[in-house]
């Protein structure tokens, strides 16, 4: 019986795939990341040096962390641009104010930096307002100028940031964003998922790698954990967006990372 279940298996599995192909959703995300093919980091980007827009301080090491490191390693230029001041992480909670979660998210954010290799200089914090960060208009255009004139004035080739369908209308604001500049400076605009990955399907089939971070993962997993508000019990009786639980972080502690043409 068992013999004949894999015999089954391998004969449909040529007409289970062409369903698939033509079905306008993906089941989940980690079923469909996990069928895109694998390559180096260094082989998605564009020649020059590479911004990293993370809506949020943490979106950078989760999400990209392992290319970030490899860039380093191999001599590019990387630079890190915080979208918000990530104090609405955790609301409510006395002793715990919006401005000293701030400046306890910017302190993380800079040693996460720090592990992946980042210089100092190269950290940019723009200081937005967590979870109300334009769509459009004035102060939309105005951040889009600002990283327009960073992309310019660092050479970038690429710019890579939150997917947007990744269900969070900051890291929705971020991919946007890098529409705009990718309209205005001849840049390459990539993606990484973060809340994605908790999507019950997917808006569309998925285009993109599974790059090989395997050498960096120790340097990621020191990164990720140098966002302590986010990783443990640090701030208590959060009633925010919430820490990031151990299970959701499976998600960012592979030896790949998911890069996803925009």
């Amino acid at each position: 019986m068992l013999r004949w279940l894999r015999h089954a298996h391998w004969a449909l599995r040529p007409w289970l795939d062409w369903l698939l192909q033509r079905s306008p959703v993906e089941p989940t995300p980690a079923w469909a990341f996990a069928r895109l093919p694998v390559t180096s980091p260094l082989s998605v980007l564009a020649e020059g040096a590479v911004i990293v827009l993370a809506p949020h301080p943490d979106d950078e090491s989760l999400g990209c962390g392992g290319l970030i490191a490899a860039c380093v390693a191999a001599g590019r230029d990387v630079h890190l641009v915080i979208l918000t001041d990530g104090s609405a992480s955790h609301r409510d909670i006395a002793g715990w104010p919006p401005e000293r979660i701030a400046a306890l998210r910017a302190t993380e954010v800079e040693a996460a930096a720090r592990e992946l290799g980042v210089k100092p200089s190269n950290l940019h914090l723009m200081g937005a307002a967590d979870g109300a960060v334009a769509h459009r208009g004035g102060a939309f255009l105005q951040m889009a100028g600002q990283l327009a004139e960073l992309v310019c004035s660092t050479g970038a080739g690429t710019l890579l940031t939150t997917w947007l369908h990744d269900g969070h209308r900051d890291h929705a604001a971020a991919a946007l964003l890098a529409e705009a500049v990718s309209a205005l400076q001849p840049v390459r605009h990539l993606s990484y998922p973060i809340w994605g990955w908790r999507l019950s399907d997917l808006p569309k089939p998925v285009r993109g790698w599974r790059i090989d971070i395997a050498p960096h993962r120790a340097a990621k997993r020191r990164a990720i954990a140098a966002h302590v508000s986010q990783t443990t019990d640090l701030i208590a009786g959060n009633a925010g967006w919430g820490n990031l639980s151990p299970g959701f972080r499976t998600n960012f502690d592979r030896d790949y990372e998911v890069i996803l043409q925009a």
